[in-house]
């Protein structure tokens, strides 16, 4: 039987979407590969509100993050035998590259002083233009996690996963000033709805 459908991630950065393919390999063992893209944060991140302008911005904050796995996995489904089938629990482990697409968060800006001097002034870049400035790093990933499906009706795919992800990026990327950040992983609760022939 194969499967295929959208995913929904939530993180303590935020939420992601994404979509999968699942293919049965037996009545215990299933083949997955999974897209998606999320926003990543830095744990120091504090998001104000200017009340003259009705803008946030984030102190310190230099690079915007977008992560976006391609992970294969695989699916071990438990206590096939015991459990009814319309509850389905599994053990899952996956891997693959991801690639982090850093983009600037803000630009200084000069402004001119009435005494003929100038300040820069840090000024935060709209998330869309600042794409056109974004570079791509690539590195390998994984994740581990478990996870259940449910419903008698199995072409109508509901289930619901916690994953623990690794991508590490040994080199590190500048997301606050001056804060290299190594490791985004992190725990991601994901919502996953399909159909399945």
């Amino acid at each position: 039987m194969s499967a295929w459908g959208f995913d929904l991630l939530l993180s303590d950065n935020g939420f992601g979407l994404g979509g999968f393919y699942r293919r049965e390999i037996t009545d215990v063992l299933a083949g997955t590969i999974a897209f998606a893209i999320s926003d990543v944060k830095d744990d120091g991140e504090m998001e104000y509100i200017n009340y003259y302008t009705g803008q946030t911005q984030v102190p310190g904050k230099k690079n915007r993050l977008l992560m976006l796995p391609l992970m294969a996995s695989v699916q071990y489904r438990l206590f096939h035998d015991e459990i009814v089938d319309n509850f389905r629990p599994y053990v899952t482990a996956g891997a693959g590259p991801t690639t982090l697409f850093v983009s600037p968060y803000a630009r200084l800006v000069d402004y001119a002083n009435g005494d003929g001097s100038v300040t820069q002034i840090a000024e935060k870049v709209d998330f869309f233009e600042s794409l056109k400035y974004g570079k791509a790093h690539t590195t390998l990933g994984g994740f581990i996690g478990a996870g259940a499906y449910f419903g008698k009706d199995r072409t109508n795919v509901m289930g619901l996963s916690i994953r623990y992800y690794f991508i590490p990026v040994p080199a590190g990327i500048e997301v606050m000033q001056g804060g290299f950040v190594k490791e985004f992983g992190g725990i991601f609760i994901t919502l996953h709805f399909g159909s399945a022939s």
